[in-house]
């Protein structure tokens, strides 16, 4: 039984009993004091298709309006803004109910297709070999059929099939793996609301600090420079195409979606933070403006371990002590699994 013969069995059963003939033909009756006002799926939807063309030519009227107002260099009222979007709403609502009631016209069984059930009693009777056996009984032969009752395929109109009752078992959606993002919690985050920054930067220092005697010298004069820096504020943003409608229907969908689409922000910032080359819209990635590291010379044959530990002292000599490392996870794993001439790890016991 399709959703219109629910809703007329759940209507009746306030009423009264409901007739062969009303279920036959997907009709129903909205109660004893409206005797004459049964209706068809078919005369629902073209009452809807009327009302839509109704709003479809207030919503015209609008736009016409609005387009000799911008041509006549004239704003719209809020008042008139409003009328617009109460049009525009009760548009899409009435998209909605014809949408809705097309689809369940179209899945209506014609009144006039007659429906024989394909039950396992039929199939035996319809075989020609029982067929046979039944206008010669006296031949003396028995007669076998192999019988089966489909369950879950065909439609729900056909008898002994369980159709559109069965439907497939739907698990929870499965995303592919974020990756772990820490970039951006080494750096202390601010604000701004216009398009650029400017900042002075010191450019230049001469330190003539030095002891001075007390007999009226003169203490020695030092110099600081600075420049103005500008630094313009790039948008990260990305959009993913979801109509109204299945965002209205599946909850789950709007929440991963929104969930996926931070995490796509999340990702780009990271990368701009590490690797951003400063060149046209791009931030300036701490990578890209970092001096490259100069082999102090003081350790032979140096490991993973050593060179990151001599980064380490070229930050600190720099007065930038590090704050954090950044490394790949598989130069990490070599650090880690790193071991003595006798076989052990340098890094722990993995065992602890």
């Amino acid at each position: 039984m399709n959703k219109t013969l629910l809703r007329g069995a759940s209507l009746r059963a306030l009423c009264g009993p409901m007739t062969a003939a009303e279920l036959a033909t997907g009709r129903y009756m909205r109660g004893p004091d409206h005797p004459d006002d049964s209706k068809s799926v078919e005369d629902l939807a073209k009452e809807v298709k009327a009302d839509f063309d109704k709003r479809f030519d207030e919503v015209k009227a609008i736009a016409t309006d609005a387009v000799a107002k911008a041509k006549a260099a004239e704003a719209m009222t809020e008042a008139e803004k409003a009328k617009a979007d109460e049009a525009l709403t009760a548009l899409n609502e009435a998209k909605a109910r014809l949408t809705e009631l097309e689809q369940k016209a179209a899945r209506e069984p014609g009144n006039d297709e007659p429906k024989t059930p394909r039950t396992p009693g039929y199939k035996f009777v319809e075989d020609e070999a029982v067929k046979a056996f039944m206008a010669n009984p006296s031949g003396g032969k028995s007669v076998s059929v192999d019988v089966k009752a489909i369950i879950g395929g065909g439609t729900a109109d056909v008898m002994g099939a369980a159709g559109d009752l069965v439907v497939p078992d739907r698990g929870a959606l499965i995303s592919p793996p974020n990756r772990e993002l820490t970039v951006r919690d080494l750096l202390t985050p601010g604000r701004t609301s216009s398009s650029s920054i400017q900042y002075p930067q010191e450019t230049g220092y001469t330190n003539a600090a030095g002891t001075v005697a007390e007999d009226g010298t003169l203490k020695p004069q030092s110099d600081i420079k600075f420049d103005l820096k500008t630094s313009a504020v790039t948008t990260i943003a990305h959009w993913v195409l979801a109509t109204r409608q299945i965002l209205d229907d599946a909850p789950m969908l709007q929440s991963y979606i929104d969930g996926r689409l931070r995490y796509g922000l999340k990702y780009a910032e990271e990368l701009q933070l590490l690797h951003g080359d400063g060149l046209g819209i791009n931030l300036h990635g701490i990578y890209t403006q970092a001096v490259l590291m100069t082999d102090p010379g003081v350790i032979a044959n140096a490991q993973r371990l050593d060179v990151l530990r001599m980064a380490m002292l070229q930050a600190s000599l720099a007065e930038f002590p590090a704050t954090g490392i950044v490394l790949h996870p598989t130069d990490w794993a070599s650090i880690e699994t790193t071991k003595d001439t006798t076989g052990r790890y340098i890094i722990g016991d993995p065992k602890s």
